[in-house]
This record gives structure tokens, C-alpha cells and sequence, in this order.
């Protein structure tokens, strides 16, 4: 047996080891197998019975096996993935889906062909099938339009979110717990929203933990706020795909990172300082400021209350007014 024989063998290899480990898992759990699961059996069993009669006829039929893989029809692992003929994969977000073979044809088969040949020529015909047989966000994205009741609605809600966190920062302002005694600041008398505050002279070791992020912690608070009430409307969805609205994208940059999926942490990874990077530049754009923030000097999300927050609060209410339906 030459080396390119081995290397046809090694898709059979590989759906073999899925299916000992499915043995292993539902013999030792409760998961029982599926329909999917036996023809995937079965026809794997065919695959090595007639690969000792006609390498061609085996090769065919673990070509078949591993597109109706694709497809979803046999199954090889405990945990089935909805995949192909038009039904989406939501591996990633509950938006962004993935279809992948919408239906037999052509490309499929080239495709499967390629990969079963597993030499250099056919990885690079795979790889150019794929991009062409893969489609991401395969619906057209809809441009919404919202009926003025909803609206006002929604702006209205935007608004008192904002007033929130207006009222507990005007007591846990920039400098706190720095002063003992103090007022709030301008910014929340020009809301007014005031506070006299006087905080005790012996700080315990748990006020002051909480005090170092209570601030950024409400801002954060925010944020998500604001994202889960556009997206509740499919606002930010169609504003990022279908309008291109850099706030929404801003949104969607910020949530993950900042407290939604994350603890709020600045990030420490490579793929972190991506997003971090990516959110900074949109800031830097979108808001005018005193002084705009290096990219590559930020260390955590920025998220002033006077030159972010207000600013993004006002431009997405003023999107969210711009689909009003007329």
C-alpha cells in the first residue's frame, strides 16, 4: 500500500474513531442512538466490506457517506449538528448563522472528491469549493422599518436606562471614594439628578473593593442595557448588517467583552486586544472628544459617561428615530 492509498484511508479512519467513540459514550450514559446514527453504522461497514472487494466501488460509497455527513443525514458523533439542506448552524451567534450545501450538486460531489483525494491539488480544490459552496448570512438581511408608536417606545426606554445610571453615578462619581464629603458633579446637575454624600470615615476592606469598580461596573451595566433593547427589536441586527450603523457596530464590539460574556475584565489575549483595538478606533470615530485614545495604548473599554455614553445613547436613539416607517 503506497502513501497516497494511506492518505484515502484517512477519512475512513477518522469516521471510524467518531463512531468507537459514540459506542463508548451511549453505552456508558444514558444518549441512545438515532436513525442517523445506525445508517452512519451501517454504512460505514459497507465502506470496508466492499474496500477489500473494489477500492473504486468503497471510495464511492465513502464519498456518499461523507457528503449525507455534511448533510446531516447519517450521524457519526453523540451530538448531532444541525447542518446543510438549507437548515442553519448557530455555532457562533443566535444572527450570525451558517448554511452550508443547500442541496446535492456538482460542487458537492467535486468537492467531496477532493477531499477524499487528500493530496495537494485536491486541498486546494476543496478549499476554493468551500468558499464558494459555504455561504455566511445566506438571508438577505432586511432593512426594518418600526411604526411610530414603537418608536417612541423605544426611544423612551433608551432615555430612562440613561437616567439610571445618570442617578448612580451622581453618587459613585469619577473620584469616588476620594472625597469623604461631596456633591455631585455639574454633568449630573445638569440632569437634575444631585446628591449630598457623606461616606463614613472607616472604610472597610469590602467597601473599598467594591468602590475600585462599582463605576466602570454601571457603565458596563449600561451598555448591555442598551444592546438588549435594540436587539430586542432586531435593531441593532439590521443596523449592523443591512445600515451599516457604526454605533450598532460599536454595540455589538462591546457587549461580549464587557460583562455580557466575559467578567468585564481588560483583556490579556491576543484576540482580546483585537476587539479592543477594533472598539477604540470605532470610539475614536464616532465621538468627538478632548483627546482621542492611542489604539494601541488602551488597556481597557473606555467608557466615560459624558464622551462615550451620552454620545452613543444620543446617536442610537437618533437611528432607531430614522426608522420610523413614513
Amino acid at each position: 500500500m503506497n502513501r497516497q492509498q494511506i492518505k484515502e484511508l484517512v477519512p475512513l479512519a477518522l469516521i471510524v474513531v467518531a463512531l468507537i467513540y459514540t459506542t463508548i459514550v451511549v453505552s456508558t450514559t444514558t444518549r441512545a442512538l438515532t436513525f442517523q446514527h445506525w445508517l452512519g453504522y451501517g454504512l460505514t461497514a459497507l465502506v470496508l466490506g466492499t474496500f477489500f472487494v473494489s477500492r473504486t466501488l468503497s471510495k464511492i460509497i465513502l464519498s456518499v457517506t461523507v457528503i449525507l455527513g455534511v448533510l446531516n443525514v447519517v450521524a457519526f458523533t453523540p451530538t448531532i449538528w444541525i447542518v446543510g439542506g438549507g437548515i442553519t448552524l448557530n455555532a457562533f451567534n443566535h444572527r450570525d448563522s451558517i448554511v452550508l450545501f443547500p442541496g446535492l450538486s456538482k460542487p458537492d460531489l467535486r468537492l467531496s472528491k477532493a477531499i477524499l483525494s487528500l493530496d495537494k491539488q485536491g486541498w486546494s480544490v476543496a478549499s476554493k469549493l468551500m468558499k464558494k459552496v459555504v455561504v455566511v448570512n445566506s438571508d438577505p438581511v432586511e432593512k426594518i422599518t418600526l411604526p411610530k408608536e414603537q418608536v417612541s417606545e423605544i426611544c423612551s426606554e433608551i432615555e430612562t436606562q440613561w437616567l439610571y445610571l445618570v442617578m448612580a453615578r451622581a453618587v459613585f462619581r469619577a473620584d469616588f471614594p476620594e472625597k469623604d464629603n461631596y456633591e455631585s458633579p455639574e454633568f449630573y446637575q445638569r440632569h437634575e439628578i444631585v446628591f449630598s454624600i457623606k461616606l463614613p470615615e472607616k472604610k472597610s476592606k469590602n467597601f473599598l473593593l467594591a468602590a475600585k469598580g462599582i463605576k466602570l461596573w454601571l457603565n458596563q451595566n449600561y451598555v448591555i442595557r442598551l444592546y438588549g433593547t435594540l436587539e430586542k427589536y432586531r435593531i441593532l441586527y439590521s443596523g449592523r448588517k443591512a445600515y451599516g450603523n457604526k454605533v450598532m457596530i460599536l454595540l455589538y464590539e462591546l457587549r461580549p467583552k464587557i460583562g455580557a460574556h466575559s467578567a468585564g475584565c481588560p483583556p490579556s489575549d491576543k484576540e482580546g486586544r483585537k476587539h479592543l483595538i477594533k472598539a477604540t478606533k470605532l470610539t475614536n470615530e464616532l465621538f468627538k472628544r478632548d483627546r482621542e485614545f492611542l489604539p494601541g495604548d488602551v488597556k481597557h473599554y473606555d467608557l466615560p459617561l459624558d464622551s462615550v455614553l451620552q454620545p452613543m445613547k444620543d446617536q442610537a436613539i437618533e437611528f432607531v428615530r430614522s426608522l420610523e416607517a413614513k
